[in-house]
């Protein structure tokens, strides 16, 4: 009876790890935004330096492909913003490009992944 039901157990994990579908277009919008401070000690004594701040947004566009629990997928995301240093006013973030390739193994509604990219950003001055 026991082992009946240790199978029928299995049978139910095994088939709920398939149910969720991660295959498929997706995209969507991001934002953030950037103030950073620094603080320091220097011969025992703290400073405090608005080192800069600003803020970015762009779009990112994806595929994932499913065969059985493996999923594998790209990712294409772009950022432009105006981030800048206080210390450097005239060099300043311009945008980042990112090239993401992914490759996980689907949990049902868990999906861990690992990713391997390229990003370029251009800092202009």
């Amino acid at each position: 009876m026991k082992q009946s039901l240790l199978a029928l157990a299995l049978v139910g994990l095994a088939g709920s790890a398939n149910a969720q579908d991660w295959g498929g277009v997706y995209v969507g919008a991001q934002a953030a935004t950037y103030d950073f401070t620094n603080d320091y000690f220097d011969n025992g004594t703290l400073y405090t330096s608005d080192v800069g701040g600003g803020s970015v947004a762009g779009l990112f566009a994806g595929y994932n492909h499913q065969a059985g629990n493996f999923v594998f997928g790209g990712e294409i995301a772009y950022l432009s913003g105006d981030m800048a240093f206080d210390d450097f006013p005239a060099f300043y973030f311009s945008d980042m490009l990112d090239l993401k390739a992914r490759a996980g193994y689907s949990l049902g509604q868990v999906l861990p992944y690992v990713v391997v990219g390229y990003s370029r950003t251009t800092w202009t001055d």
